[in-house]
């Protein structure tokens, strides 16, 4: 039985899914499998694709004919085509930065009986800046430290569940991995992780996420991202079928949605071409989840950025307050 099954999902991304095949077919563990699932590219990747499965037998390429959408790719390619025992989800635009990585990410799984291992993220900015981050998890995390500590912040970074994730594929398959397709599926695959099985966390640099305007979240629409919201509800009610304190999982879920809006949400109003009022903001959430329409106000940061973007006129209104104040600023007095 193969090991390891990295699952790449692509979509008009040629000039990145070369960097990212190439980094798990860099990786040590034997008995590795890459799977490209082409979702209906128009550009090059389709030749690069089948040029990197000629040249290498561990990689098959799956072509699309027709697009059937982000997360109905991911669903394919976990419950569809994966054959080895562990698998990890490689977007076409990460890669894996230790060749190392998935030999001892399956080793300890192995060792501990896992059905997850974590590691921390690492992301890298057009312009080749790093930012790296790690926090304080255990190596093998119980259930209530996760329940405890996920959307507390450390070090300044808020730990939410978007990690680096090794996991075993008949599990992900029982809980019902990447389902329903809606934004967010990852994160609430994650939760169902930690909730159902032991867990483990790899400290360290592995993985590293390419942050560009061309990211999957980013270019979600509203309405979708917002339906996102949701996932929380849904794994209060999966921790309480679980047997856990479904009061306490409300709980965290309260900090992790928390996160969501501030931090996942905000930023896609922000760089949207639309130009809706902040209020309409405020009422679309309010409409789905009353509470997360509450943390809307809650960053002060994040809402000066938004109404600086947003506010027809009012960029250009503190440019102009700048210059007259360096007009009228009193000139310095000589040095004798």
């Amino acid at each position: 039985m193969t090991t390891i099954s990295v699952l790449v999902p692509t979509r008009n991304r040629a000039s990145l899914l070369e960097k990212a095949v190439h980094s798990a077919l860099s990786q040590t563990v034997p008995d590795l499998e890459v799977v490209i699932a082409d979702n209906a590219s128009t550009d090059e990747t389709e030749r690069t694709a089948r040029a990197l499965a000629s040249s290498d037998t561990r990689v098959r390429y799956i072509r699309r004919p027709l697009d059937i959408g982000l997360f109905a790719n991911w669903d394919s390619l976990l419950h569809e085509h994966a054959r080895g025992r562990y698998a990890m989800l490689l977007p076409d635009d990460d890669r894996i930065i230790d060749t190392g990585f998935l030999l001892t990410a399956t080793t300890f799984m192995h060792q501990h009986q896992l059905v997850a291992l974590f590691a921390p993220p690492c992301f890298e900015d057009v312009q080749g800046h790093m930012n790296t981050v790690d926090f304080p998890v255990p190596e093998l995390p119980s259930v209530s430290w996760w329940q405890d500590n996920l959307g507390r912040r450390f070090s300044g970074v808020d730990l939410f569940p978007s990690f680096a994730t090794v996991f075993d594929v008949n599990h992900a398959r029982a809980i019902q991995a990447y389902r329903p397709g809606v934004f967010g599926l990852d994160y609430e695959f994650y939760l169902r992780l930690i909730i159902s099985g032991p867990t483990g966390y790899l400290h360290g640099n592995y993985f590293v996420g390419l942050e560009h305007p061309g990211n999957d979240s980013r270019r979600s629409e509203m309405p979708r991202i917002v339906a996102g919201l949701d996932i929380f509800d849904r794994i209060v009610k999966f921790a309480d079928a679980q047997g856990l304190d479904a009061d306490k999982w409300s709980a965290t879920c309260s900090r992790l949605r928390a996160i969501f809006v501030r931090k996942l949400l905000l930023p896609v109003w922000i760089s949207s071409g639309a130009r809706p009022r902040l209020l309409r903001l405020y009422r679309l959430l309010r409409s789905r989840d009353a509470s997360a329409a509450r943390h809307l106000y809650q960053d002060s940061t994040t809402i000066a950025e938004l109404l600086l973007r947003r506010t027809p006129g009012l960029r250009s209104r503190l440019r102009r307050v700048r210059r007259r104040r360096r007009v009228h600023a009193v000139p310095p007095i000589p040095s004798s």
